[in-house]
């Protein structure tokens, strides 16, 4: 079953513009409940570099996948606000990875 983790750094304080109602964030993620078929939503790349060592997706708030050659550069203006559309290619290509046959 396809899991979305947020790591709490990765959501906005309540009450700011950006973060939807009822939006659940974990303080101190453990990655070691992520695995694959699951995507990790964080702004912490080491975190991000385990979750990716388990199998599990990760994506940055701005909507930047992390792979295991992408850890570590740089965001460019091009990369920001792109975070909704990035996270729906995620989630769709975890189903088709992880669909049962």
């Amino acid at each position: 079953m396809l899991t979305v983790y947020v790591d709490a750094d990765a959501c906005r304080r309540p009450g700011r513009a950006g973060r939807p109602p009822g939006l659940r964030c974990r303080g101190r993620l453990d990655c070691e409940q992520a695995g694959p078929g699951d995507i990790v939503v964080t702004a912490d790349t080491p975190l991000a570099t385990r979750c990716l060592a388990k199998g599990a997706r990760a994506l940055s708030t701005k909507g930047v996948p992390f792979t295991d050659n992408t850890i570590g550069e740089p965001l460019g203006p091009k990369d920001r606000s792109h975070f909704p559309s990035k996270l729906d290619e995620a989630v769709l290509a975890v189903r088709r990875e992880h669909s049962p046959t």
